[in-house]
């Protein structure tokens, strides 16, 4: 529970509760006085009691200032400044852990104090080193074999303070930083290939004993749909992509022992697109007529598309006459498979 003051006095300066009755006295003068705010006579909303005391009404940041009090004489007897504000709230605390030996706790006001703040923090057993700035702390080597920790952060001011606790599993809240590095390469010769490559989060540990899966979409870039796929290693080629499209493609990594903890966030979206050749293939087929005819690069996705559907290379279901298909396999035996056919 927080420890409530509204009214706190340093010399020279004191502090009150917004939308509260604050009294200020004339030092120890105890006879009827003159107050003064900002230099002039005019006062907030108030009321001056018989022994010299000014009490400020239902204040608010308008009562805000520097008040003085003259004797009859019209001799200042005292002066001071007023600073008004609230006590501290429970705070709002969120904890993140991009790694095993290494939690940071952030938090955010849930009252807007309008005073200067200082906070501690300790983390389980230990300190929580608190950042200059005072809105979160840093715990290395945190101890993940404990099942719960408990982080308390205690908010000072003025006018009294709050202490807020958290209750959290590391394992939980385990959530990797991107990976590193994207790139998408087009692969020559292969007009349906691409290679995404990446390292690992430069926050994350190197080594066998903390394993990373990562998890790899990708799209055309006019579509709406996701194609995905799982790898524990870099590089990955995908060997569908769309011919002749723009894709995009993004990364993202989960510890591969924890199945409990997150996935980081997406990698930022890379484009490629596949590669594009225009070599033309001297392939020649027999027709009807005892002709022959050359298939350049122009037709050559239509007829290569037949020819691999025609030897079990491709999910498209087009075929060539059987008249043909023991020319055809003669051709190819020519030229390099994936060179024609992917």
């Amino acid at each position: 529970m927080p420890a409530l003051m509204c009214v706190f006095a340093v010399p020279g300066l004191q502090f009150g509760c917004l939308k509260s009755n604050v009294t200020l006295a004339c030092g120890k003068h105890q006879t009827p006085v003159v107050w003064h705010f900002n230099h002039s006579s005019a006062l907030p909303w108030h009321q001056v009691t018989s022994n010299g005391s000014l009490i400020l009404l239902q204040t608010d940041h308008s009562a805000q200032g520097d008040y003085s009090c003259y004797d009859h004489q019209g001799l200042l007897v005292h002066s001071l400044t007023l600073r008004l504000g609230y006590p501290p709230g429970p705070l709002s605390i969120s904890c993140r852990v991009p790694n095993h030996k290494h939690v940071r706790c952030s938090w955010a006001d849930s009252v807007d104090t309008y005073l200067p703040a200082v906070y501690n923090a300790s983390y389980s057993w230990r300190p929580c080193v608190v950042d200059a700035s005072g809105k979160h702390c840093d715990i290395d080597q945190p101890g993940f074999w404990q099942t719960t920790h408990i982080l308390r952060v205690t908010e000072t001011n003025a006018l009294g303070d709050q202490t807020t606790l958290l209750l959290f599993k590391l394992y939980d809240l385990l959530k990797p930083d991107p990976p590193e590095y994207v790139t998408v390469d087009a692969l020559e010769g292969h007009p349906t290939r691409l290679q995404v490559s990446w390292s690992f989060p430069s926050s994350w540990p190197q080594g066998i004993a903390f394993p990373l899966i990562f998890h790899i979409r990708y799209r055309p870039q006019e579509s709406s749909y996701w194609s995905e796929v799982l790898s524990e290693e870099s590089p990955l080629v995908i060997f569908d992509a769309l011919a002749g499209h723009v894709h995009q493609v993004e990364v993202r990594a989960q510890d591969e022992v924890n199945q409990e903890s997150h996935w980081s966030e997406w990698s930022a979206p890379v484009f490629a697109q596949p590669w594009e050749g225009h070599q033309s293939f001297k392939i020649t087929t027999s027709k009807a007529s005892g002709e022959r005819r050359n298939i350049t690069g122009e037709n050559r996705s239509r007829v290569c598309t037949q020819l691999c559907c025609c030897l079990g290379l491709s999910y498209y279901s087009l075929s060539i006459p059987r008249r043909e298909v023991s020319l055809v396999t003669e051709q190819l035996e020519q030229f390099e498979r994936a060179q024609i056919c992917q």
